[in-house]
């Protein structure tokens, strides 16, 4: 195997990014300026860690104190991505503040070329872009690009969070059974559900009630749900937590609506290894993209090892981007493809599996596998 060869090839497959918050109210597809990527909100923790201060202007004094940190971040997975996309979108290397500088009139220059939205997506073979609103899964400039995977179920949720009662929970399952029928009546294929809201209802009854209403409606329409979990939100921020009864408390879900596809996307490192397995136990689980705190080179690693050794490609959709700007999707596209074909490459090398299954994988893993259910009429390339 001709491992440059076989590099090239994974990172020209197609790609299907199966969350993103791009082109959202305030949040135009393509970059504005250099802020828009470089204060990414991952990359922007990591830069606050060394002491840079968030800035809305750019000048020179601006640029020397985000430089300062760029250099001491530049280990870092959201750094190499940063530097990922200046290079390959807007041909700029970084070594100096007056890089920077220029970065920012370049991105200024390109910011409302559709041109460049459609090369970035070409650069990388974005496919297909999941948006959670129906207003944002609209794409002008490149029509096919957005696909809709809406998070409407979470509203009756939230309604009920503010005063819940036993009276309130009757109404929040009539709520939720209704919005499940009209998204399939729209041609919806699936929903977004964040379980941590669930996981605040203390009452486990109610808890299993609400579940019961999405699940029951989405079984009975063949549809699926992308369950976003592993993540403790107070008002404070967000962190990651595991908790080892997280899977296995929806197993009795699993088996009961087998027409249902759970898709879980976990931002917690202990709980993908237990999605691993709830998928080999279930036909209807798929593990999910990686997400939030997992979405770093040393995870990405440990779970292909994981999906691999235990699980079809086609079960296993990899790439959930969290990009705000199309750009960000490019940057973070490439990391996952990059890291993919290294881990693959070892395979082959080591004798586990052949050039050709390593190919199939990468390409289920990047794009087969969410095609097949969130737009099953599509043909598989």
């Amino acid at each position: 195997m001709n491992k440059l060869d076989f590099t090239q090839r994974v990172l020209d497959l197609p790609v299907f990014d199966t969350h993103s918050h791009i082109n959202a109210p305030g949040r135009p597809l393509a970059a504005r300026n250099f802020a828009d990527l470089g204060h990414y909100f991952w990359l922007a923790q990591q830069l606050k860690g060394v002491g840079w201060k968030e800035s809305e202007t750019m000048n020179e004094a601006v640029a020397e104190a985000y430089f300062d940190a760029f250099i001491k971040t530049e280990n870092t997975a959201m750094n190499w991505c940063l530097r990922r996309i200046l290079l390959d979108l807007y041909g700029v290397v970084i070594h100096s503040p007056s890089d920077l500088l220029a970065a920012d009139r370049i991105i200024r220059e390109r910011a409302d070329s559709a041109d460049h939205v459609r090369e970035t997506c070409r650069k990388a073979n974005i496919r297909h872009i999941t948006q959670n609103l129906v207003s944002q899964a609209v794409f002008p400039i490149v029509p096919e690009l957005g696909v809709l995977v809406a998070d409407t179920l979470n509203g009756p949720v939230s309604l009920f969070l503010e005063a819940p009662s036993e009276d309130v929970v009757g109404t929040a399952v009539s709520s939720l059974q209704a919005a499940v029928d009209a998204m399939a009546a729209a041609g919806q294929k699936g929903a977004r559900i964040d379980f941590n809201l669930f996981e605040s209802i203390e009452n486990a009854r109610w808890r299993s009630e609400l579940l019961d209403a999405i699940f029951s409606r989405l079984h009975r329409h063949g549809m699926f749900v992308q369950m976003f979990i592993g993540m403790k939100r107070v008002p404070t921020g967000s962190f990651p937590q595991d908790d080892p009864e997280r899977i296995t408390g929806m197993i009795p879900f699993f088996q009961k609506y087998p027409d249902c596809r759970f898709e879980l996307v976990c931002a917690a490192a202990g709980n993908c290894v237990n999605v691993v397995q709830a998928a080999v136990l279930a036909p209807n689980v798929h593990p999910g993209g990686l997400w939030w705190y997992t979405f770093r080179p040393s995870m990405v690693r440990q779970t292909l090892e994981q999906r691999l050794e235990a699980l079809a490609p086609l079960k296993c959709p990899v790439l959930a981007s969290d990009a705000t700007c199309i750009e960000w999707c490019y940057g973070k596209t490439m990391l996952v493809k990059t890291l993919i074909a290294e881990f693959l490459a070892g395979k082959v090398e080591a004798g586990w599996i052949s050039e050709e299954c390593a190919l199939r994988t990468a390409s289920a893993w990047l794009y087969e596998a969410p095609a097949a259910y969130y737009m099953p009429a599509m043909r598989i390339i």
